[in-house]
């Protein structure tokens, strides 16, 4: 079992009582959340409880009635012990699981290669073959001994886990229930082969999903989302609905729909339904949020439709049929009130100079109001009776109107700017606050350039809209208004006559204002472009200048501009175009009221003055109606932007609970035990990883690229947590205490160690703020810092520039080690810290770290094994496991990993790894797991040997290829692009499914020299056609195949999440002996 469990808990209320187990985040109430409560007294979203860390959190979500826990109302986080009751309404919940205590040595969920007794088939299908287990708490994986099944199982038990915690409260899932996945081999089901997807049986208890290394598993969160969801009465009505909150659980791309022909939503499948259905998801929960999104799915069976009109007004057709006009027109199909809705986290604090602000639009329209009434006493009254003064008298009551106007303009425009501005400094600080707390797999997902735009862009787009619609938009709504009675009050007539021709203005204007936008899109897109060359043209001026390209890079920035021209000029004479047709209406209808209004005068039935007071306000009539269109433009930009502001600050932060204390310091051991991670569900990173550190020892951590080495340092700074066992310090587990305090213990020095823009004094104090003078100049001279001090401008006071460019690499390790020593570190962790240097400089650095090490717990990660050569002792990291483990002299003497390692760098003849056994490779394909061993040998013989080169392609559909030696990876076309699915390394088979009869739809590119072993379709088909078993055996379907009654759902592909850093470069082909290059057959095509 894994160091955590769930808490567990009952629920009592009118409805009944319900027993609910608790992984992560779930939140209760009347209307909205995971729990619905039958209780017309609590709130909507009434307490949330906190499941993901080793005690049970419960926080009041600011409710009207409020929480007891027995007379104590509860409010901000409160721990929950077992036999706690907590009472809400008429509704109470009782704690009846204790949290885990710290475990000694939590193992990892261990393969049962005999299939259990109490697991029988489904109803409906062949009984399964003997099979493997893997059984955690939150899934039951099993799989084919042999199969690639049995090779990702644990990897895929573990983000099926994390996928189930995500999904806390969905459907079933807090039912305590634990679901059954077979992964399977492709296999035909009597029409077609089923090369990939997932099959969900009815009631959602069991899931079958196909796997092979060129088809990747499906992501468990659809899986999982589809098997809990089966529990929601109108399941069949959402099923989509379902799957796309899955998919987007899982961090799943959308894929770029817009500019295509889609299906309707129901019709679309495989790559396209999932990628379809993930954008549709976040377009709902972009448009209501996500407590609307998930009332959703409480709707009654055969009722699902009539609830989601409950909740967004639409259907779900017509709700469809909006999404599609946003893909089409790129932009957020949403009106100016949900956008308001969305800012009023934001504009709430500022809700009283928001009312100044609507007190001073009233009075700024005071000179609007007063000018038509005045103009038309002027013309019937002051003028024909020939006295100055009534004419004077009028002048000045309209001064006075203009000054109350200007002073409340003045006033209205400082404070509109004030609360735009001061929203835009909330906003940025909430984003920049909460990055500053993110989880490192966050930071993994969103590149640098995507955080900074939404820092910046984004929030700079949501101020002009908030300052928009809380300034302009307000105004001219009451400018419209009030100016629409004036225009009535004077003639009803003809203000009707405006009021009905208006309408057509906006028409024009919104039909024109689309494409404006797409022509403003292209300039800026062609700006960027510019942009970018003239960027690229200034860091490459040494190769320009070395490489006679001048010309051509003028060529190059003259063409980007004249694209730039032509947009350009399209845009103008389009704005030109798009103020004409406007003109030529207000126009039209002035000639028309002009007209009509003589017309009146003549009959009697209107003045002069009347008709001059009418003209002048008609203009303040037709003038909001343009302005209120292009804002609704605004706020539709700026829509895309506050929702991809929110996805921040609603992020879920780093696993730090309040009421954790600190973690004890190490005096004893540091213990990795049964450390299992993975960054996706078909590679392990760590897998079952154990090992004791004691306090004082130097330990380095080794092993080839991709091994994992990186991996255990993560964990041991808790930038991610094992998915099993745990880091215990003396015998306690790390994620009892909180994380700041366990940071406070460790001293890092990273690969690429970054210094702020500040001096180098501020920047070794950063080390540990409120450290002194002598400490910090102690720190320095440990790390011999000071050697070079004296030869800087200022000394210790010299800037050392963005990212510390003023020095050198050797002077930034050594500023970084002095920042790191000066916390007095109880354990100190070097990432690589010398592999960016030069070799003199890097033996400089290792002695000073050599001296600086005594007395210290020291872990290093390190490909440079001539830098660890005296450690106590080195952990050798394979695949992920505990290979070695001794000292230096004494793995050189075992002759093993890390003898090998050692011998390709120091030139020393290399110990040739073990070769790849053929025939189990193959027994490990589908159809030749039960093939006798006459067949075997004969697709042995038939294999031929071929190399390819580090960033060359194979293409899948000529045969079955065998790695057996270096790495490459799966690159998956569909539909939807291409996507690298996953990773091949010695042992590993491509083109299983070519060979089953699937289309081509992979290749496999190599990550570097990559030596395989080719069985050609022609020689799979001779050794078929004199084996008839075998022939049987490539189109039948296997004995764990689904029932057929089980609901089928196509592959969705997400791309392989990036592992960390590698390390050690594998054997040059140069060391791998002699590669045949005779053939029976042709090796397949090699593409660049």
């Amino acid at each position: 079992m894994s160091g955590r469990t769930f808490h567990e808990v009952v629920i009592v209320d009118a409805g009944g009582e319900r027993r609910i187990k608790v992984s992560g985040v779930l939140v209760i109430g009347r209307e909205s959340g995971d729990v619905l409560v039958a209780d017309g007294t609590i709130s909507g979203r009434h307490l949330q409880l906190d499941g993901s860390g080793p005690v049970l959190l419960a926080t009041d979500l600011g409710s009207s009635n409020g929480t007891f826990r027995g007379d104590e109302r509860i409010g901000s986080a409160v721990a929950l012990q077992p036999g706690d009751e907590l009472r809400f309404g008429s509704a109470t919940l009782r704690v009846v699981a204790p949290a885990p205590a710290p475990l000694p040595a939590p193992a990892l969920p261990q393969a049962d290669e005999t299939s259990p007794p109490q697991l029988g088939p489904s109803s409906g299908r062949p009984p399964q073959a003997t099979a493997g287990v893997v059984r955690t708490e939150a899934v039951e994986v099993r799989f084919a001994p042999g199969s690639h099944g049995e090779r990702i199982a644990t990897s895929y038990a573990a983000v099926a886990r994390r996928a189930r915690c995500t999904l806390a409260g969905f459907g079933s899932e807090p039912w305590g229930s634990v679901p059954i996945v077979h992964l399977i081999d492709p296999f035909h089901d009597g029409v077609e082969l089923v090369a990939g997807g997932a099959m969900i049986a009815d009631g959602g208890a069991e899931a079958w999903v196909v796997v092979s290394p060129e088809s990747p598993p499906e992501p468990p969160h659809r899986v999982l989302a589809l098997m809990f969801g089966a529990a929601f009465p109108a399941s069949a009505d959402l099923q989509l609905l379902i799957e796309g909150y899955g998919l987007h659980r899982a961090g799943a791309p959308e894929g770029d729909l817009s500019g295509r022909p889609l299906p309707p939503l129901e019709q679309a499948d495989g790559e396209e339904r999932a990628a379809m259905a993930v954008s549709f998801v976040r377009f709902l929960i972009a448009r209501e949020g996500i407590d609307a999104f998930m009332r959703v799915f409480a709707a009654p069976a055969g009722r699902g439709d009539e609830t989601v009109r409950e909740v967004y007004g639409p259907s779900l057709g017509q709700l469809e049929q909006v999404w599609r006009r946003k893909l089409a027109s790129g932009g957020s199909d949403v009106k100016t009130g949900e956008f308001l809705k969305l800012s009023l986290r934001y504009l709430r604090p500022y809700k009283l100079r928001q009312v100044e602000i609507f007190g001073y639009m009233l009075l700024s329209l005071a000179f609007v109001a007063a000018f038509p009434f005045v103009t038309k006493r002027l013309f019937d009254s002051a003028l024909p009776s020939g006295e100055f003064s009534q004419v004077l008298t009028l002048l000045l009551a309209l001064g006075a109107a203009f000054v109350v106007s200007l002073v409340a303009g003045v006033r209205q425009a400082y404070q509109t700017a004030w609360v735009s501005n001061a929203v835009t400094r909330d906003i940025r600080q909430a984003i920049f606050d909460r990055v500053q707390v993110m989880p490192e797999p966050w930071f993994a997902a969103h590149p640098q350039g995507d955080v900074l735009s939404r820092l910046f862009g984004d929030v700079r787009v949501v101020e002009s809209g908030l300052s928009q619609a809380i300034g302009q938009g307000v105004f001219q709504l009451v400018s419209l208004i009030t100016s629409a009675v004036i225009m009535l009050s004077l003639n009803l007539w003809l203000g009707l006559v405006v009021l009905v021709a208006a309408p057509l203005v906006g028409v024009v204007y919104r039909s024109m204002a689309n494409g404006a936008m797409v022509r403003s899109v292209a300039v800026q897109e062609q700006s960027s472009a510019l942009l970018s060359v003239a960027a690229e043209n200034y860091r490459a001026i040494p190769v320009v200048k070395m490489f006679g390209l001048a010309d051509r890079e003028r060529r190059r920035f003259a063409q980007q501009s004249d694209r730039l021209f032509r947009s350009t000029r399209r845009l103008t004479m389009w704005g030109g175009l798009f103020g004409l047709s406007v003109n030529l209406i207000v126009t039209i209808l002035r000639l028309g009221v002009l007209g009509f209004g003589s017309w009146l005068i003549l009959e009697g039935e209107f003045t002069t003055g009347g008709l001059v007071a009418f003209l002048s306000i008609m203009g303040e009539v037709l003038s909001p109606v343009t302005v209120l269109v292009s804002l609704s433009q605004d706020v539709q930009a700026s829509m895309g932007s506050l929702v991809r502001i929110n996805e921040v600050i609603d992020e879920a932060t780093e696993p730090e609970a309040p009421h954790l204390g600190p973690v004890p310091l190490i005096t004893r051991e540091l213990r990795l035990a049964a450390l299992g991670m993975s960054y996706d569900a078909e590679h392990r990173a760590l897998d079952d990883f154990d090992a004791t550190i004691p306090v004082g020892s130097r330990v380095a951590v080794v092993g080839p690229s991709g091994s994992g080495k990186s991996t255990v340092l993560r964990l041991l700074m808790r930038l991610y947590e094992p998915d099993e066992g745990a880091i215990l310090i003396d015998g306690v587990d790390l994620r009892s205490g909180s994380l700041r305090s366990w940071r406070e213990q460790l001293g890092v020095v990273f690969q690429d160690s970054f210094l702020f823009d500040a001096t180098l004094r501020e920047n070794i104090a950063l080390g540990r703020p409120g450290a002194t003078d002598a400490e910090i100049q102690a720190a320095a001279a440990a790390a011999e810092v000071d050697g070079f001090v004296a030869t800087l401008p200022r000394g210790w006071d010299t800037l050392v520039g963005e990212g510390g460019a003023n020095l050198s690499g050797g002077q930034r390790q050594r500023v970084a080690i002095a920042r790191a020593l000066l916390r007095n570190p109880r354990l100190l962790l070097l990432d690589e810290a010398t592999s960016a240097l030069d070799p003199a400089t890097e033996r400089q650095i290792n002695d000073t770290l050599r001296r600086i090490a005594v007395g210290r717990t020291v872990i290093a990660v390190t490909h440079r094994l001539a830098s660890i050569t005296d450690y106590d002792s080195i952990l050798v990291v394979v695949d992920g496991r505990l290979a070695e483990r001794g000292t230096h002299d004494q793995l050189i003497r075992r002759g093993g990993v890390y003898a090998r390692l050692w011998a390709e760098q120091t030139g020393q003849p290399v110990p040739q790894p073990e070769p790849i056994d053929l025939i189990a490779a193959l027994r490990r394909m589908p159809f030749f797991v039960e093939a006798p061993a006459t067949v075997i040998e004969r697709a042995v013989a038939a294999m031929v040997p071929f190399a390819v080169e580090a960033g060359r392609s194979v293409d899948e559909g000529d045969g079955i290829m065998l790695v057996t030696a270096g790495r490459a990876e799966v690159v998956t076309v569909s539909a939807m692009g291409a996507v690298a699915s996953g990773e091949l390394g010695p042992g590993d088979a491509f083109g299983v499914l070519a060979a089953l009869g699937a289309p081509p739809t992979a290749s496999l590119r190599a990550l570097e020299p990559l030596d395989l072993m080719h069985l050609s379709s022609e020689a799979l088909r001779v050794i078929a056609a004199t084996d008839p078993a075998l022939a049987d055996r490539l189109r039948a379907a296997p004995a764990d195949a689904p029932p057929r009654s089980a609901t089928r759902i196509g592959r969705a592909t997400l791309a392989r999440p990036k592992s960390p850093p590698r390390g050690a470069a594998l054997p040059p082909p140069s060391t791998r002996g002699p590669r045949r290059t005779m053939a029976m057959f042709a090796p397949p095509k090699v593409e660049q």
